[in-house]
């Protein structure tokens, strides 16, 4: 039942991005016949700018006085390169993206390069007449951050007002017809004290899935090793996987769930450093200056990433838990250069 509720909205996304599926063909040839790794999802990141002070906020550890942020042209040449590396979804992050006012422009410049694009956001900006243009420039897809299933537990964790701005934003998104998700950060704790599962049959009274996010220890959240996943949190993470409504970055991958950063999948920060996930805060080149081709070799040839890795790198992998605790916590701003934080022989 999963896997084909899973079709069907794969489906839709296709029919409503028709030019992509050229690209999309190539890449599984490559991988098929070629045994190449085709990039797939970028998350793009605007200002890290926010409205909001969520207390496990990864943000504040990239606000970098000291760089320039990318401009509009900046923006459109990183897309051109991911696209040519084979590219057919950004995700637009931030801060929050919805207070940059160059978000339209470059989902215009996307879409024109025939790709899928969503937006993730607190959802405070969302007026009607916002999610209107966003409906009329194609986007695909809302992420609307909620991970508490009531509006006192909300509103502590992200921002006073929120669970009010999430309700409005989802009603707005619904009445003029952009899909919405909504999009959770899982902690150990609320998966065992029922308010995740609470919080899913949320979506399923609505119909809307639940994107789920494990918690990354860094930002604000820096050294709360409560939030670290062992492996009896990692079953009750499979159980959940299981429902039909719940989605998760690793079920995005080619052909199988697994973490797959740095292969699959980007993150650009705001100065155009490309990192390979939003959480996992290394640096392998710039987007700006270098060849994508040359920067995701880097990534392939680096330790952290080979074999396979089911769950999500920052909340479950013993090597790089250690990593961030030894090396990179260390340094004032993220993300740090990979030449600085090279992983000891015998890390697994």
């Amino acid at each position: 039942m999963k896997t084909a509720a899973k079709l069907i909205e794969n489906g839709s996304f296709l029919i409503n991005n028709f030019n992509l599926t050229p690209r999309l063909v190539k890449n599984f040839m490559k991988i098929i016949f070629l045994g190449k790794k085709p990039l797939r999802t970028v998350d793009l990141c605007f200002d890290y700018q926010c409205n909001y002070k969520c207390q496990h906020c990864y943000a504040v550890d990239f606000a970098n006085p000291k760089k320039r942020g990318m401009s509009l042209d900046d923006y459109k040449l990183a897309i051109d390169k991911c696209v040519a590396e084979g590219a057919i979804h950004f995700n637009l992050v931030g801060g929050e993206p919805t207070m940059d006012e160059r978000l339209f422009d470059v989902v215009r410049h996307a879409k024109k390069r025939g790709s899928v694009i969503s937006l993730a956001t607190n959802g405070s900006l969302l007026t009607k007449e916002y999610c209107l243009e966003l409906k009329k420039i194609g986007l695909d897809v809302v992420l609307i951050s909620m991970d508490q299933p009531d509006k006192v537990d909300l509103d502590k964790f992200r921002n006073k007002g929120c669970y009010e701005d999430v309700m409005s934003a989802l009603d707005n998104c619904v009445n003029t017809g952009l899909k919405v998700f909504i999009s959770a950060v899982l902690t150990p704790q609320s998966l065992r004290d029922g308010k995740t599962k609470k919080l899913l049959q949320f979506c399923i009274d609505r119909k809307i899935l639940m994107h789920t996010n494990l918690p990354a220890i860094m930002g604000r959240w820096k050294n709360q090793t409560q939030f670290f996943f062992n492996e009896e949190d990692q079953q009750l993470v499979r159980e959940l996987y299981k429902n039909r409504y719940v989605r998760a970055c690793e079920m995005s991958s080619y052909f199988k769930t697994a973490c797959r950063s740095g292969w699959e999948k980007l993150h650009i920060t705001e100065y155009g450093d490309v990192m390979p996930c939003t959480f996992v805060p290394i640096q392998f080149g710039n987007i700006l200056t270098d060849n994508l081709d040359d920067i995701r070799k880097k990534m392939h040839d680096y330790k952290l990433f080979k074999g396979h890795i089911e769950m999500c790198i920052p909340s479950t992998h013993l090597g790089y838990r250690k990593l961030y605790e030894e090396k990179i916590s260390k340094h004032k701003y993220l993300p740090v250069s990979h030449k600085d934080v090279a992983l000891d022989e015998n890390t697994n």
